[in-house]
């Protein structure tokens, strides 16, 4: 084990941040080979895939592969939606979620009809109920059949989400949700379009509004955000696509210099207000911040002597 990996590990043990329930910063990247609580309901056939490689990230980035109908002689469910019940659901208004964004790509057969690849209308929807209203849905995102993956940004918001079986505000909807729907329909409906098609989506993140210092995208600066800073310097691009962000909003991330660019310079004005006790607010035990800044020290310099390729 080198001491890069030590390092990690050691950042890793020191700070550990999960969520069994909607949360800034929660990410579906389906690299640990499952498919991370997607699925597409009980009794309803094939559900989703993991597939292993042609992500958004490469051939080493996996994604979840969602069908219906009957593609190459196999039967999937008889529309196009994947859902979650855990991991996406809770209470959004608390939690201060404002977009939910992802990677898409539009791997649907040729339409017999027509003899083209059909432009996918993509939507989410979040719902009070199992299956049910009262909910609220998305605008639809027009997912071309380019063979190309497509980033795409769903605000939460009272004026991009719109109002199903329900004439409650959208905060009292979204403050008890009970499941979220990713689907393809031109209507505004529970349930997805009927047909042979396909999509697959990765790095589902749910965002807050835009903090410096917020590595891990949860909506505040702690100690957490030293190991997704250092991992995220590693390769900028994969982390941008990652967390939904363009370069704007990177520099608004992790531009700590003043410069307007993100690179390894950048990490000790952060490692110094968590030493000092800067302005950069929700900084939690003082001992977990010592104990993560002393081990972030550790990792800069590795970085510094050559371990990590420098971001640029």
């Amino acid at each position: 084990m080198n001491r890069t990996t030590t390092g990690f590990l050691l950042l890793a043990s020191l700070i550990c941040v999960s969520a069994a329930y909607a949360a800034p910063g929660s990410l579906a990247d389906f690299q640990d080979g499952t498919v991370q609580d997607w699925t597409n309901g009980g009794g309803r056939g094939v559900v989703p895939l993991n597939i292993a490689s042609g992500g958004p990230n490469g051939q080493t980035d996996r994604y979840l592969e969602v069908s219906s109908g009957t593609i190459n002689g196999q039967t999937y469910p008889p529309n196009l939606l994947t859902l979650n019940r855990t991991t996406y659901a809770g209470n959004y208004t608390s939690a201060g979620i404002t977009s939910i964004s992802m990677d898409l790509k539009n791997f649907s057969p040729l339409d017999e009809g027509t003899g083209m690849v059909p432009v996918l209308p993509i939507r989410i929807v979040f719902e009070q109920g199992v299956g049910s209203t009262p909910a609220y849905i998305s605008d639809l995102f027009s997912l071309p059949s380019d063979n190309a993956w497509h980033h795409a940004v769903f605000p939460i918001s009272a004026s991009a989400l719109h109002a199903l079986g329900t004439t409650d505000p959208i905060a009292t909807v979204l403050a008890n949700i009970a499941e979220v729907r990713i689907l393809a329909n031109d209507s505004e409906d529970l349930h997805g379009a009927f047909g042979n098609y396909r999509f697959g989506v990765d790095n589902i993140l749910a965002a807050a509004p835009i903090v410096p210092g917020d590595w891990n995208r949860d909506g505040s600066v702690t100690p957490a955000d030293i190991p997704a800073m250092l991992q995220g310097l590693t390769d900028l691009a994969a982390y941008k696509t990652q967390k939904g962000l363009d370069n704007a909003g990177l520099v608004s991330v992790g531009d700590f210099t003043g410069d307007g660019q993100v690179t390894n310079s950048d990490m000790q004005p952060l490692l110094n207000l968590f030493a000092g006790g800067g302005s950069i607010a929700t900084v939690p035990e003082p001992a977990t911040a010592g104990l993560a800044y002393l081990a972030a020290v550790g990792a800069v310099g590795l970085i510094r002597r050559g371990s990590f390729r420098r971001a640029s």
